[in-house]
């Protein structure tokens, strides 16, 4: 299932200007297989500066059998001389009938048995991503049997969205009895209060 002229690169655990210089020895000998080599470059903001100069270089005269794809989810980190070179693309969230039904196929093909609730939470979690959505699916799959909302927000680390209402009830009565004992039923001190 893996093409020869296909080379991804994770360049988060690629920083340095000596992998993008090996990259770029490589990228100029021709495909083994098809008529263009692909390179995708994943997570290409964290380049070091040196690696996106050395990058540059190559992006100012690719041979003709050689693609880059950059992706990256922070395009602002990317020098402007980059962004210049490049034609770029924008992919917007998917719509969540779509990674639903998505989700769904993934579970069903994996054996993994999961209700309805928490498809919904782990769709409206990973914001159309679905990237986010397969991560949190692999991290809440071996939780049980059957894998349901109140394991989701367990395994995530999130509050469920009426214990939210409740808290914010006992703000607004300004009820500080019945908040304190909230928050300790909640054993809020469990949260990252970061993760939203």
């Amino acid at each position: 299932g893996r093409h020869p002229d296909f080379i991804e690169i994770d360049a988060a655990s690629h920083t340095g200007v000596d992998h993008v210089r090996s990259l770029l020895e490589v990228a100029v000998h021709a495909p083994l297989m098809g008529r263009t080599k692909i390179y995708l470059i994943d997570e290409v903001h964290m380049l070091s500066k040196a690696a996106f100069n050395a990058l540059l270089k190559m992006l100012e005269e690719p041979p003709a059998s050689v693609l880059f794809l950059l992706a990256t989810t922070e395009r602002e980190k990317i020098p402007e001389t980059v962004r210049s070179r490049s034609f770029q693309l924008f992919f917007d969230p998917l719509p969540s009938s779509t990674l639903t039904a998505y989700l769904r196929t993934v579970c069903d093909a994996q054996g993994i048995v999961i209700d309805d609730e928490a498809l919904l939470v782990l769709v409206q979690q990973s914001e159309g991503s679905v990237r986010d959505a397969l991560n949190a699916l692999e991290r809440v799959r071996f939780f049980g049997e059957r894998i349901t909302a109140d394991i989701i927000y367990e395994t995530l680390g999130y509050i469920r969205p009426e214990d939210v209402i409740q808290l914010f009830e006992h703000i607004i009565a300004q009820d500080v009895a019945g908040l304190l004992a909230a928050l300790a039923s909640l054993q809020v001190h469990r949260y990252d209060p970061t993760i939203t």
